[in-house]
């Protein structure tokens, strides 16, 4: 019997998927990189809603639950949507903070309705029941939840067990209820066991390759209307637009083609038919909308504007190689390094004296190679809430996977989870809080959850603090001194800082770099800018203080000037320190 009940349910699904395959016309209002996630959806949904009387035949509860989880913007709700309509059901959608009300009972009462409305649609095809941000109308509940919170999960929890309970053969058994998140963690644990929202569907941040397919899917009435310029190059946004979700692409699209209208109207010369979407115009529009993982306070997402190069740091072109080896190939060849069986690390640390470039190079690194950057300062780190820090860093790691490739960079990472103490002693609460976000960190890069394609870079100038456990292999098992520049390296660093401007003939960069030992490439910096404010108040001394003709005067940089600023400016390193830095490095090349 049971036998043929699955077999029963076997033919039926065959029907479902092949012979109503997902149509033309649906194709049309998908982009390609949601269409897997569509039919992911179809397959969870359409069979309790359609034919729940085989699950009853089989003694087995049909799923009733699904959670649909992923960054704002994704395309949750428009997947909800298509589905329904697909399945020519029903939709109730609950706004999750609609149903919070003051007055108590009230908030249950509204819950109550509408699963009654939607229990009691009488449609054929079924139902779904739709809760929007459905964290905040079941978050976690835990010793801070005031009373609604907790009545209104125990609420949901009691209508969820209660749809299992209805006979196949009442219409309002042909339910299931659909609910959206952002923030899957912080959803009660209780719905997500068995019974509930035992199914789970993830809709990722779009890669470059789903990019392109957005950008072709919003635009693809101008495409067959003829009206894109030849010079558009919708592979190239795709490169430059790391972090934009379906709708932050649609939105770019949407204020490229404002601007197509209002250069129109502004030319009295042109007509409708001359209307063309320019790349420019796309590409202006990714200045004005910026991408929704921006848009948080940890995030960096490179841009074309203002380039970083190599170029930018003199010197180190043995740091830079290292780090291309480290970072760039196998983030970049990903593909290669699995077929051969090899693992990327995980973490990369930085260590050497401050202001010799360690947070420059891999923000011109991350820029090189087009990803996301998530910087984490140790600061923002910090909670007296008993399991924020924590839930912040999981927060990181978190987005970091849902925009890779990626890298979460933390700086002065020594600050933040530094070594722990043998005896558990000593610095009160702030040792504490750092060992739990060591724990959480390790916990993180150990594979929790999977960092697939996320690279964790550390930075610091005290790489004796931090903890032994971090520099185990799996974690920052790839450590790349940054030392302070040599004569040479100082050489170069003086001719970036001065490209540009005019120098005196009697100026020699080589024997400043001679004279500049000790000083670091911040200092180097420093210096030529000291250079350019004396020469300019010796322009303004001219000028009786004037502003007027200094842009006419040729400004020139003199050796007197390099000569006063080097009796101003004073290094930022010690021989101690050098020789700190150079037995470190020793001593874990002899290991």
């Amino acid at each position: 019997m049971i036998n043929s009940s699955l077999d029963e349910l076997e033919n039926k699904f065959e029907k479902l998927t092949l012979n109503e395959n997902i149509s033309e016309d649906i194709d049309a209002k998908i982009p390609k990189n949601l269409q897997k996630n569509f039919k992911e959806l179809l397959d969870i949904v359409s069979l309790p809603l359609k034919y729940p009387e085989y699950f009853e035949k089989l003694k087995v509860d049909c799923p009733k639950g699904v959670l649909l989880y992923g960054p704002p913007g994704v395309g949750k709700t428009l997947l909800v949507q298509l589905v329904s309509n697909y399945l020519k059901c029903s939709l109730t959608i609950i706004q999750g903070p609609e149903i919070y009300s003051p007055i108590a009972g009230e908030s249950e009462r509204l819950l109550n309705e509408k699963f009654n409305i939607a229990l009691n649609s009488n449609n054929s095809n079924g139902t779904i029941l739709f809760i929007d941000e459905i964290d905040s109308l079941a978050p976690a509940r835990n010793d801070d939840s005031n009373s609604v919170e907790i009545r209104v999960v125990a609420q949901l929890l009691t209508l969820m067990d209660g749809l299992n309970h209805k006979s196949a053969n009442e219409l309002s058994s042909r339910l299931v209820v659909i609910g959206a998140t952002n923030r899957p963690n912080d959803i009660d644990p209780a719905l997500r066991r068995p019974g509930r929202f035992d199914r789970e569907v993830n809709i990722s941040v779009p890669d470059e390759s789903a990019r392109f397919d957005i950008l072709n899917f919003c635009l693809q009435k101008l495409i067959l209307d003829n009206k894109l310029d030849n010079n558009v190059n919708l592979y190239e946004l795709a490169k430059l637009t790391i972090g934009y979700v379906g709708a932050d692409l649609s939105m770019l699209c949407r204020e490229a083609m404002m601007q197509m209208i209002l250069e129109s109207s502004t030319n009295l010369n042109s007509s409708s038919t001359d209307l063309k979407l320019k790349q420019e115009y796309l590409i202006d529009a990714t200045k004005r909308i910026q991408p929704s993982l921006k848009r948080h306070e940890t995030s960096y997402a490179p841009k074309s504007a203002n380039k970083l190069s190599w170029d930018q740091v003199g010197g180190l072109s043995d740091v830079k190689d290292k780090l291309i080896k480290a970072i760039e190939w196998p983030m970049l060849h990903s593909e290669s390094y699995t077929r051969l069986g090899l693992k990327p690390s995980k973490g990369v640390l930085l260590y050497g004296p401050p202001g010799c470039s360690k947070t420059t190079l891999i923000r011109i690194i991350a820029q090189q190679m087009n990803i996301n950057m998530f910087t984490v300062q140790g600061a923002q780190l910090y909670s007296s809430l008993v399991g924020e820090s924590e839930k912040m860093v999981q927060g990181i790691f978190d987005r970091a996977r849902k925009a890779s490739p990626s890298i979460i960079f933390i700086d002065e990472i020594d600050t933040l989870i530094g070594k722990r103490s043998l005896d558990g002693g000593g610095g009160g609460k702030q040792d504490v809080v750092q060992e739990r976000i060591l724990s959480m960190m390790l916990n993180e890069m150990d594979g929790v959850s999977e960092l697939s394609n996320v690279l964790t870079i550390g930075a610091t100038n005290r790489p004796d603090q931090l903890d032994a456990a971090l520099l185990r292999p799996g974690r920052f098992d790839i450590q790349v001194y940054v030392p302070p520049p040599d004569i040479q390296a100082r050489y170069d660093i003086l001719k970036v800082y001065t490209k540009g401007l005019k120098i005196d003939s009697n100026v020699n960069l080589e024997a400043i770099a001679e004279k500049t030992e000790l000083f670091t490439g911040a200092d180097l910096e420093n210096l030529c800018r000291e250079v350019c404010l004396i020469e300019t108040r010796k322009m303004l001394t001219q000028l009786n203080g004037s502003m007027e003709g200094l842009n006419e005067l040729d400004i020139a940089l003199t050796k007197d000037a390099f000569d006063e600023a080097l009796e101003m400016i004073r290094p930022s390193l010690t021989q101690d320190q050098i020789y700190f830095y150079t037995s470190y490095n020793q001593s874990l090349s002899d290991k």
